[in-house]
């Protein structure tokens, strides 16, 4: 019995690091197909070295946290060591940079978690004249723990107000329409979905002003627990897609190395295989944007999305709306 555990021990441990050596032979690999196709078959060739190096290490901090909201700028001194050596780690398999990076991404990431939970057990004082900064162009990554605190806390309490006074202006509407009637404007009964949704607005309509401010704070509460839980999940072949993207971007801005999970729902936009809301859509920066319509599809039919429109919400029928800002396109 021991000699069969220690057995499955054994085999278990050589499968993980089958699995750990397969998937950097992997990355090397890419690394090294992605260097040869950039210098040789792309329309503008260029030398991937140290030059180019530079400039990709701008736009992988950029695609690491490009609002500027987790890194201090400490954090990304630390990491200009690498500056100009992601040509050689592009072609030697030893990504220290996308290791250092998302190691210092998830402290960060989980300090902010820590702190919302201390923040949304306070009230928020919306008398206070305060600024916040929203423009990551404008802005500069925070120089101390005090100054990444008073950011979030920001963060936080903006949020919570645009969440209050969209509530507020939601229920403002359903009162001047009063909608009391079990009948549509036909005469014809309401469809459950129709029915469900008035009992959400009625339920909308009873609430007093402390009730929305506290399903406002609620529900940011929440927002911001599922994005950092959904950053805590990133991946090293997460970060790593973000460093050859960072590096393939130099070229041009729509070449770009796709994994395989992406390459995958690449095929089904182009095949039109998988009926969706019939738009193709990009992250950009903490939005989800509209890059194309499908011709023929949902959005195509209905006329009222467009190009370059942000999605910032969704919600089904009968259910409340989901923010989707800081949400990755998956």
């Amino acid at each position: 019995m021991r000699i069969m555990i220690l057995f499955v021990l054994v085999l278990s441990i050589l499968t993980s690091e089958s699995i750990a050596l397969l998937k950097e032979r992997k990355s090397l690999l890419v690394g090294n197909v992605l260097k040869n196709y950039l210098e040789t078959q792309h329309y503008r060739p260029q030398s991937v070295n140290d030059d180019l190096s530079n400039k990709a290490f701008k736009e992988f901090v950029k695609r690491v946290d490009g609002s500027k909201q987790f890194l201090y700028q400490s954090d990304v001194d630390k990491l200009k060591k690498y500056k100009s050596k992601m040509d050689d780690q592009m072609v030697n398999g030893n990504h220290f940079l996308v290791i250092e990076a998302r190691n210092i991404m998830m402290s960060r990431v989980k300090e902010a978690q820590d702190l919302r939970k201390v923040i949304f057990e306070k009230k928020f004082n919306f008398s206070l004249k305060e600024d916040l900064e929203l423009d990551p162009d404008k802005k500069t990554f925070v120089n101390s723990e005090k100054d990444f605190q008073d950011h979030w806390r920001k963060i936080f309490k903006q949020s919570v107000l645009n969440r209050y006074l969209s509530l507020l202006e939601e229920k403002e509407s359903l009162e001047k329409e009063k909608i009391k009637n079990s009948k549509d404007k036909d005469g014809k009964k309401l469809s459950e979905n129709k029915k469900a949704q008035l009992k959400i607005d009625e339920k909308i309509l009873k609430m007093k002003d402390s009730d929305l401010r506290k399903k406002a704070k609620k529900s940011i509460s929440k927002k911001y627990k599922n994005l950092f839980a959904r950053i805590l999940k990133e991946t090293h072949e997460d970060y790593l897609e973000k460093f050859f993207n960072s590096i393939s971007n130099i070229f041009d801005p729509h070449t770009s190395y796709l994994p395989p999970r992406k390459k995958e729902d690449f095929d089904i936009d182009i095949s039109g295989s998988l009926e969706g809301i019939g738009a193709v859509l990009q992250e950009d920066g903490s939005f989800i944007k509209v890059v194309k319509i499908v011709p023929g599809g949902a959005a195509w039919r209905q006329k009222e999305l467009e190009v370059d429109d942000v999605i910032l919400m969704v919600a089904q029928e009968t259910g409340d709306p989901v923010d989707l800002v800081d949400m990755r396109v998956e």
